[in-house]
């Protein structure tokens, strides 16, 4: 019999696990090298959905209990919820897709489940950037959006994007003084603008 899409999709999750599973090195070059624009989706949650399969065994495509009652849940922290919604508003606004439609409740609610989920983490500026483009390339999919930046804010798999979110964050502003320092080795002229126009990096390059 011909599958259903959601069953075509579940199957080509699967083989992308498989592949993960049996040759994590081929699966992380084919992710680098960029997979095709229907496939990318898939391969990114199918490594995701793998990790925490296999540590909560309990986290899968169409987990929705978690998620629904995180975004069906109250504030704990008022200072996180107003800085959520001013940021909606101020969020790829350049980009048609966020132009129109329910774009903002699917943000407000990523946004919402992943601060809730994770209060040691809570909400940080610059997290609604890549909830953003996740909602875009799952064509706005919330929960699939959820797991993956689960996965992505983890402490568990070494991705240390977490940190830099955490500690006032100073993983973020080392990063930002190491960009500076190789601009000023080996592009001089645009460190000498930076430098004498007092231009911070909190003005381009946090962006």
């Amino acid at each position: 019999r011909q599958l259903s899409d959601e069953e075509l999709k579940l199957t080509v999750i699967h083989l992308f696990e498989r592949l993960n599973e049996i040759k994590p090195k081929k699966m992380k070059k084919l992710i680098f090298q960029g997979p095709p624009n229907n496939l990318r989706w898939l391969m990114w949650i199918s490594v995701a959905k793998t990790k925490y399969i296999d540590i909560e065994n309990q986290i899968g495509i169409n987990n929705e209990q978690i998620f629904k009652y995180l975004i069906n849940s109250p504030f704990t922290d008022e200072e996180t919820e107003t800085q959520i919604k001013k940021d909606l508003f101020r969020t790829k606004i350049d980009l048609k897709y966020f132009r129109g439609g329910n774009w903002t409740i699917s943000l407000s609610n990523l946004l919402k489940a992943v601060a809730l989920y994770d209060d040691k983490l809570g909400y940080c500026i610059g997290m609604n950037e890549i909830a953003a483009s996740a909602l875009i390339v799952s064509d706005c999919n919330e929960i699939e959006c959820f797991n993956l930046l689960r996965f992505l804010y983890s402490n568990e798999y070494g991705l240390k994007l977490r940190e830099f979110y955490i500690n006032g964050f100073r993983q973020l502003k080392f990063y930002c003084f190491l960009i500076y320092e190789l601009i000023k080795e080996r592009i001089p002229k645009i460190y000498k603008v930076l430098n004498d126009n007092t231009i911070v990096s909190e003005m381009w390059l946090q962006k």
